[in-house]
């Protein structure tokens, strides 16, 4: 059974428990859910997460944990690719608070401790993510093997900028020394005269089950914003894979709604602009979940596009939508809703189209 072990960050009460956490009080858990609802709520910050597992140990040391980055998403696809083995990963906190939220999704299938500085390890296999992290924890570490892992073309980097005046070699522990492509190599020996082992990074295929659906609306009462929040909550409690693109206005929203909205790990804010509808091309579902609307361009394009849509129970969408065949209406209480349904549908139906008002050349022609 997996442990996780928070710390608090505020007071609060457990949930689980009922206890009464003051701050910086330790929080375990066996619930991965229960502790990223701690994370989301802003009550407490992972400590470390520990699986009972066989074989091997292997740590991975990285010393930044960013909310995007190549590293980051190599430390996804391996721990994907190989979730049956022992892998750990420790991560150093020299640049601020890493991310907790892409911290507990490794958390869910691998170790995960923060290093304090004082911690000591033990594993088989030691590998340093950055090329700057050995002298980190490596005097505190014992492991059977002890590798370097280079992501960066040095020969390249290090003509620009601050860059110029960078050396680096490797720690005396390192046994070898992992280039994560040919490139990479060729720039190391290159560079400073260090040979290396090619061992590419891993890219796992994305979950065919996972779905996209994509919010266009300004962050306005009459837009439904926060049932669009209340739909996410509804499929992260059944269990789906899905993620939330959300393009809006939302700067201009309620700080409230704004703080519900970045609670929600599956929600991903994108800059509006006047190209946002491509984002259609990507799309499982457009939601849109308004109060009132007279017209409703975006449902519209959707359907144009044929991309299926999910709509709230108001007059306009009842004669653009035919409810289980070109998308799904929403009744206000969320009665109808059925998660499986919009999860397993694929909806084909023909492309929405619309003539050219002929009112409108008479409105132009000044003959109205």
């Amino acid at each position: 059974m997996p442990k996780y072990r928070l710390k608090a960050l505020t007071r609060f009460t457990d949930a689980e428990t009922g206890a009464q956490i003051e701050r910086h009080d330790i929080v375990e858990t066996a619930s991965a859910d229960r502790a990223v609802k701690i994370i989301n709520l802003g009550l407490g910050e992972l400590v470390e997460a520990c699986h009972e597992k066989q074989g091997k140990r292997v740590l991975i040391h990285q010393t930044f944990l960013y909310k995007i980055g190549g590293i980051e998403t190599a430390n996804r696809h391996l721990a994907r690719a190989f979730a049956d083995y022992n892998i750990g990963f420790i991560f150093g906190d020299t640049c601020g608070k890493p991310d907790m939220r892409q911290m507990m999704e490794l958390a869910k299938t691998c170790d995960v401790y923060i290093d304090d500085g004082k911690r000591r390890y033990e594993t088989d296999i030691l590998i340093f993510a950055n090329y700057d992290s050995a002298p980190k924890i490596i005097d505190r570490a014992k492991a059977g093997k002890v590798y370097q892992q280079i992501h960066a073309d040095f020969e390249n980097l290090t003509k620009r900028g601050g860059w110029q005046y960078f050396k680096w070699a490797p720690h005396p522990r390192i046994d070898r020394i992992l280039t994560v492509s040919e490139r990479a190599q060729i720039a190391l020996k290159n560079k400073w005269g260090y040979e290396s082992t090619v061992v590419p990074n891993v890219l796992t295929p994305t979950p065919d089950e996972r779905l996209v659906f994509l919010v266009l609306s300004r962050a306005t009462a009459e837009k439904g914003m926060e049932r669009v929040i209340e739909l996410c909550d509804r499929f992260n409690a059944a269990g789906k894979d899905f993620v939330f693109f959300v393009a809006s206005t939302i700067d201009n929203a309620d700080s409230s709604l704004r703080q519900e909205i970045e609670k929600r790990d599956r929600i991903v804010l994108i800059e509006p602009s006047v190209y946002s509808q491509e984002m259609l091309r990507a799309a499982d579902y457009l939601v849109q979940l308004s109060h009132s609307e007279s017209y409703c361009y975006s449902v519209r394009e959707a359907l144009q596009r044929q991309v299926p849509v999910i709509v709230s129970d108001i007059p306009i969408f009842n004669e653009l939508v035919q409810d289980g065949k070109n998308g799904f209406i929403i009744a206000d209480d969320y009665s109808n809703l059925d998660v499986d349904k919009i999860f397993s549908s694929k909806l084909k139906f023909k492309p929405y189209t619309e003539q050219i008002p002929a009112v409108w050349y008479k409105v132009l022609q000044g003959e109205l």
